[in-house]
């Protein structure tokens, strides 16, 4: 024990310097993990409070033939001042796409919020492959932009069997409103 005492005497100024070496290393990876700790929150803040739009055209449910515009802030923040811009033009009968709402612009979109229109029938896009940009501005005022690629010909030689639920359950509460009626005449005929 007393040669441990006297070799640690010996070499406390190394002993030392080893032990405020790895001081510093772990200062130092404390200061690094820390740093890459804060740019992490800070990306993670900014993905919870910027907005997100999306630009579909898809079959509406009931009716595969015809086409529903759909603007839809996914992100999580508020969206503001929103233009778009479809190119090439692309006309509905004799109208164009872009003069129709929502895409001739919207003053805001808040988070979660979709906004649906009917366009038309499938046929009637003239062409049928183009591209929507989405321009937009965050809280901050920031500009954002998406661009969307849209090819309405994967739509061709869509068909549904049968009705979608939705429609059999209205029109089988028609048939039970009707029913009701009948019912009702009968009775008050009775009485």
């Amino acid at each position: 024990m007393k040669e441990i005492i006297v070799w640690v005497n010996a070499n406390s100024g190394f002993l030392s310097l080893i032990f405020s070496f790895m001081v510093a290393t772990a200062t130092v990876t404390y200061v690094i993990f820390t740093i890459k700790l804060a740019n992490e929150t800070r990306r993670l803040r900014k993905a919870q409070t910027e907005p997100l739009v999306s630009v579909t055209i898809e079959p509406l449910e009931p009716h595969i033939n015809f086409m529903e515009l759909r603007v839809q802030n996914v992100g999580l923040g508020p969206a503001y001042n929103l233009a778009f811009k479809i190119t090439p033009d692309v006309s509905i009968g004799n109208e164009l796409l872009n003069k129709r709402t929502p895409l001739n612009g919207l003053n805001y979109l808040r988070p979660g919020q979709a906004i649906s229109s009917f366009l038309c029938r499938w046929n009637e896009f003239n062409p049928k492959e183009f591209t929507v940009r989405a321009m937009y501005k965050n809280s901050e005022g920031k500009l954002l932009e998406e661009t969307f690629d849209i090819n309405l010909n994967q739509y061709d030689g869509l068909h549904r069997l049968g009705k979608p639920t939705l429609v059999e359950i209205a029109d089988n509460i028609l048939e039970i409103n009707k029913t009701l009626q009948k019912l009702t005449q009968l009775i008050s005929k009775r009485q």
